[in-house]
């Protein structure tokens, strides 16, 4: 593990950004990019988790999202039933729907549907050699670590066995991926946290 003193700690690059700031746009875009995007800048601007842990843990704020750049690996994807959840088919919407006798009703939007949107909402354990994080990656986030769309992997799970479809979550442990996540702390239950959200994700060898 990489020491707070060290030479690699203090070339931690780090974007502090507000969210849905121009700049966060700029720095998806460019970490993005597949086509002809400059990788060895990719490469320079990747941060250990280590790095990206003590990061977050010196600014100790609530009022500001901070971007890291990683590359590592699954290490736990828990498989429950939360994986996804139902939700609104509206495309500009996409909250939780609930049940009732007419189909699926959002109570947001006030729309009821016949049936509901499976949507990602998952959080997995993403580590390197020197720590590990916990991850949340949302709807095509989810598409991108699953390798398959949400209503995929719902007739996949109703359609096979308890072992095929554990052997499915076992096959996607220590898969790479280069990841761009969103740092921020949050208070729950009158103690402050940290929590990563996916912003962009590729496998690792783009």
């Amino acid at each position: 593990m990489i020491s707070q003193g060290s030479e690699s700690f203090n070339d931690v690059k780090c974007l502090t950004i507000k969210p849905q700031s121009r700049n966060e746009m700029a720095a998806a875009e460019a970490f993005g990019d597949k086509n002809g995007g400059d990788k060895s800048n990719k490469a320079s601007n990747l941060n250990l988790i280590c790095e990206i842990n003590d990061s977050l843990q010196e600014e100790n704020d609530v009022d500001q999202y901070h971007f890291f750049f990683l590359n590592g690996y699954v290490s736990r994807i828990k498989n429950d039933e939360r994986i996804f959840y139902p939700a609104c088919q509206s495309e500009n919407c996409r909250r939780k729907v609930v049940e009732d006798q007419a189909g699926f009703k959002c109570e947001h939007c006030g729309k009821t549907f016949l049936t509901y949107q499976p949507t990602y909402m998952i959080t997995a354990k993403i580590s390197d050699f020197t720590e590990s994080i916990y991850v949340n990656f949302a709807r095509e986030h989810g598409t991108a670590l699953m390798g398959m769309k949400a209503t995929e992997f719902k007739e996949f799970r109703e359609n096979n066995t308890e072992e095929v479809v554990q052997n499915y979550f076992d096959s996607l442990l220590f898969k790479p991926f280069n990841i761009m996540v969103k740092g921020k702390y949050e208070y729950f239950n009158g103690e402050n946290r940290m929590r990563y959200f996916a912003v962009k994700v590729f496998p690792h060898n783009i």
